[in-house]
């Protein structure tokens, strides 16, 4: 890769130009822009920026230009995270780097940040980011307890289903078999009760006596909707919702002068961000890199 350092203006930048001689595109970038901001957040893809700039210590950055440079996947931000020896970053700069659990045993260490679940999807699903969205809709009080406890009944019903997909997955890779995640891995019938929600013929090992499911739980979690694949748990979301559109619209207190609408289903992945609960082992990471940065 051929590098002009006549655009960089001051030693220091000719000397990070000179050390991304070596580095592949994602590092020179990184290393491009750090003359330029004091912080670089490094995360995989469009929702992270989202839903990392909610936090509350990076809200309380003071004096410092940040941005967040998404780099197109999971491996590619542990790459560069595994490449960062080979930048000499000074001490008045910050790189961190984010990543999401995944089906994989990376823990948060260093500069780099584990989400605790598989993916941000997965705190948008959960009963808590579910309920703080329908506390918006101003219902009236017996129909927002109904809703949500419907929601988080149903959900657990779906999700003793789905797991099996995800098991079905991992053990496919366990064999060497490169595989996509199933396709339709439940039927896509409304989401009316609980028979309703019915899975594919998945037989997750083919042994006898599984114990597919505990050895799941005891290296993933015991929350099944944390744990499992998040973007099909937001598609059973979003049938939720559109099933419950009459119910929740009816429920709505006449009174409220302000007019609330329910989330389009093509931005439900965005706008439910809002709405995951916040992370204390997110603010504890970011404090522990910042704390002499926030106001």
């Amino acid at each position: 890769m051929k590098i002009c350092t006549e655009s960089y203006p001051t030693e220091e930048l000719q000397n990070f130009a000179q050390q991304a001689k070596s580095l592949d595109s994602t590092l020179f970038i990184i290393l491009q822009e750090l003359s330029e901001y004091d912080i670089i957040f490094v995360v995989e893809g469009q929702l992270d920026p989202t839903f990392y700039s909610q936090s509350n210590t990076i809200k309380k950055i003071k004096g410092k230009k940040y941005r967040f440079r998404q780099v197109k996947g999971r491996k590619n931000v542990l790459k560069a995270f595994h490449a960062k020896g080979n930048m000499n970053i000074p001490n008045n700069k910050k790189v961190l780097f984010f990543i999401d659990k995944d089906f994989k045993c990376e823990k948060t260490h260093s500069t780099l940040y584990v989400l605790p679940f598989y993916a941000i999807e997965n705190g948008m699903v959960s009963p808590k980011a579910f309920n703080n969205y329908i506390r918006t809709l101003n219902l009236k009080l017996v129909n927002e307890r109904e809703i949500v406890k419907d929601y988080e009944c149903m959900l657990n019903k779906f999700m003793e289903q789905y797991v099996y997909a995800n098991l079905y997955y991992l053990n496919q890779r366990k064999l060497n078999k490169k595989i996509d995640f199933p396709a339709n891995a439940y039927k896509q019938s409304p989401i009316k009760d609980h028979t309703s929600i019915e899975s594919t013929n998945i037989n997750c090992c083919e042994t006898e006596n599984c114990t597919c499911l505990d050895d799941f739980k005891k290296k993933y979690g015991e929350i099944l909707y944390y744990s499992c694949r998040g973007k099909d748990i937001l598609v059973f979301m979003r049938k939720f919702i559109n099933d419950r559109r009459a119910m929740i619209q009816n429920s709505i207190d006449p009174y409220c002068f302000e007019k609330n609408k329910l989330l389009k289903q093509e931005n439900l992945d965005k706008d439910m961000i809002q709405y995951i609960e916040p992370l204390p082992c997110l603010e504890d990471f970011l404090k522990s890199h910042l704390s002499a940065w926030l106001s």
